[in-house]
């Protein structure tokens, strides 16, 4: 375990690992914590050009991406910062999904959207009390039960979910803004939604809060110690990743019009593991730059055919072996090369 000087242990960005002191690093949030507007500011551009300058080819991958960065950011908050896993994550995003089209069908989609989010939250406190006893790797197992029973329920309550032939049309998010059959503008409002995630998750990552979830991940006797209500906190981070997956499961079924019990298995839970792993823990840019690889890796490979699905696995095996801290731990280590030789300054490491 890591220590300071005088001796106490100190918390890591990485699950495991001693803190080091945070590199500076533009649009992350990280450092002095005035980063992220800048960096949501990209975003949002980004997600314009794609509206009004990609065809519709580009704007269908693009809202996949928003999506999954959703479902990254939401579950990088329990497992990275927490250090609780889970394979429900596929549940809850269908639960987010059906539960909002099961209410745009009877009130307006915006309020369909907030009232689908509260039942995927509640969702998520209610199975996360149920299991607060379990260990870590009880309940991680106990999880693959839970989203695999909550697709189950779904799929054989057809006045929910349509059962195995799914719901559609459902209506779209608009607020007002834009008009149903303007696709670039719809995938907009889905995009900004995806934008309001990630600073809702920057802000959880530099709060009070997260530096509490820390002590639970890397110190849990010594939080106990201290006072801290590990289990509330189990619960509370539990409930936020329950509420972005509920989101994202709304942007699922808001921009492709469409929603399936098809579309959710537990190969959900493992792409977005993945993307968490990928990007690196500690900052909110981290499941952001995950999500996006993984969104366009597949796209890339399209041309390798029938191939397309073993080479996609051996470049992530490789990539998650060679980056062990992700893409993020990559960039620090090529600060702390660069910064001796070009910025003159010790690299606190």
């Amino acid at each position: 375990m890591a220590t300071t000087k005088a001796g106490r242990p100190v918390i890591s960005d990485e699950p495991g690992r001693g803190r080091r002191k945070t590199p500076w690093l533009p649009w992350t949030g990280s450092g002095t914590g005035h980063g992220l507007a800048p960096g949501i500011v990209l975003y949002l551009l980004l997600g314009i050009l794609i509206a009004y300058g990609g065809d519709g080819y580009v704007v269908s991958i693009a809202s996949l991406g928003a999506i999954n960065v959703v479902l990254a950011v939401g579950f990088a908050i329990v497992y990275s910062q927490c250090g609780q896993f889970s394979f429900a994550t596929f549940g809850f995003y269908a639960v987010g999904g059906f539960t909002y089209a099961w209410f745009a069908g009877r009130m307006p989609a915006e309020l369909a959207m907030v009232a689908a989010v509260a039942v995927t939250a509640l969702l998520g406190y209610v199975v996360r009390l149920a299991t607060v006893r379990l260990n870590r790797l009880y309940f991680a197992i106990a999880s693959l039960a839970i989203g695999a029973l909550l697709t189950i329920v779904l799929v054989n309550w057809p006045a929910l979910s349509g059962g195995a032939s799914g719901i559609g049309p459902v209506p779209v998010l608009t607020f007002g803004l834009v008009d149903e059959t303007d696709y670039a503008g719809v995938f907009l409002v889905a995009w900004v939604l995806s934008a309001v995630a990630v600073t809702v998750g920057g802000l959880l990552y530099r709060s009070a809060w997260a530096r509490d979830l820390l002590m639970v991940r890397d110190l849990r006797q010594i939080a106990q110690n201290d006072g801290i209500a590990v289990r509330r906190l189990e619960l509370e981070s539990y409930t936020v990743h329950a509420a972005f997956t509920g989101l994202a499961g709304v942007l699922l079924a808001d921009t492709n019009k469409f929603i399936s019990v098809a579309s959710f298995d537990v190969s959900v839970a493992l792409q977005v593991l993945i993307m968490v792993v990928l990007g690196g823990a500690g900052r909110v840019i981290g499941p952001v730059i995950g999500a996006a690889v993984i969104t366009l890796l597949p796209e890339l490979l399209r041309g390798a055919s029938t191939w397309s699905g073993v080479v996609y696995g051996l470049l992530m095996l490789v990539v998650l072996v060679a980056l062990p801290e992700g893409v993020l731990g990559l960039w620090d280590r090529l600060k702390a090369w660069l910064r001796p030789r070009f910025g003159g300054g010790e690299v606190a490491r």
